[in-house]
């Protein structure tokens, strides 16, 4: 199967967040904090962001892998890249939109994340402690960031993710970046694959949060990659 990678459109927004949505069930962690299954409103909500995003965030790059020869869309990435690279060449240059049109109130970004969350307390944890290990590994002049990676469950094990983490490692490794990710225990032997080393981990004890069902430790493995010479 001929696979070619492109940056996603705003349009895609609501399947990369379905996509997100069916994976987030099997995360003991998100699905500890937020309210799953998401409801239709829930993930509409989150491709609102992702749209945002897609326009805004000068250093946010959406990536699509696709067959080919059909041009179905087989999964998505989401890679964060340095300050210093120059920005999406998707911002400010989409028919029809304005700053207006993505801006949220306070207000309306605080009820999206309460009808999201069921643990504000849990939520509010794993953000703190994602952010602190960020702080520590990631140099946002110099590292890219994976922050999602998946692929649909019927195409996974033929090369569509490898596709989408080939191109921000080739961005790292022609720029000289580090590229950082947190993910699942169990996934760490595939990434060692493509050179990343876990260098901390970030665990969450259920035990210590009274509002939600799941009980015992779960860990996240923080890896970084150094750019290949």
């Amino acid at each position: 199967m001929p696979l070619q990678v492109s940056l996603a459109q705003p349009s895609e927004a609501l399947a990369i967040s379905t996509l997100v949505s069916e994976e987030l069930l099997h995360d003991r962690i998100t699905r500890a904090a937020m309210r799953l299954p998401e409801t239709q409103g829930m993930r509409e909500m989150r491709a609102r962001n992702v749209a945002r995003l897609i326009r805004t965030d000068t250093s946010a790059r959406f990536i699509k892998v696709s067959d080919s020869d059909t041009d179905r869309v087989l999964g998505y990435a989401r890679w964060q890249v340095p300050l210093t690279f120059p920005p999406s060449p998707l911002r400010a240059h989409l028919d029809g939109w304005t700053p207006e049109k993505d801006a949220e109130t306070a207000e309306q970004k605080a009820a999206a994340v309460a009808a999201s969350v069921t643990s504000m307390k849990l939520w509010n944890y794993i953000l703190d402690a994602l952010k602190e290990k960020r702080d520590k590994y990631v140099d946002e002049q110099k590292c890219l960031v994976l922050g999602l990676l998946d692929v649909y469950p019927d195409v996974r094990g033929q090369g569509a993710a490898r596709k989408l983490l080939e191109w921000g490692l080739q961005q790292a490794d022609e720029t000289g970046s580090s590229a950082y990710l947190e993910t699942a225990v169990t996934l760490q032997p595939f990434f060692e694959k493509f050179g990343w080393v876990t260098v901390d981990e970030v665990a969450i004890d259920f035990d210590g949060f009274e509002d939600v069902s799941e009980t015992g430790i779960q860990k996240w493995a923080c890896m970084l990659r150094q750019p290949s010479m």
